[in-house]
């Protein structure tokens, strides 16, 4: 319930126009926390190189796109990272779930396998 609160609390603040990335921010620290405490570092661990889940179908919320999407711009290489996200939709568009986990198409901010 505290977490619930404190969620709704950080997206009440009208005067942060970056609450939903506060808001994505918080709910992946609590997700990593709980993560750590539930299961064994070497059972969710990976490392570079280790790209299998990279190539699945993914989801993400709009305050989990929005912190994206402010880390790509502050990016150096954004462009590029731009042009990937362009081209990973191009290869994906208007496929079901299942057609887009058939093509295991890499995530497009994927390089060198890694994130």
């Amino acid at each position: 319930m505290l977490f619930a609160r404190q969620l709704v609390k950080i997206l009440g603040r009208p005067e942060n126009s970056a609450r939903a990335s506060t808001a994505a921010t918080y709910v992946q620290d609590i997700q990593e926390r709980s993560m750590r405490h539930n299961f064994p570092d070497d059972l969710i661990a990976s490392a570079k190189g280790c790209h299998f889940c990279c190539q699945n179908f993914v989801s993400a919320s709009a305050p989990q796109v929005f912190l994206l999407a402010d880390h790509i711009q502050k990016s150096p290489a954004f462009s590029d990272k731009l042009n990937a996200i362009f081209l990973a939709e191009d290869q994906t568009r208007s496929r079901s779930k299942h057609q887009r986990a058939e093509q295991r198409l890499p995530c497009a901010l994927l390089v060198d396998g890694a994130c």
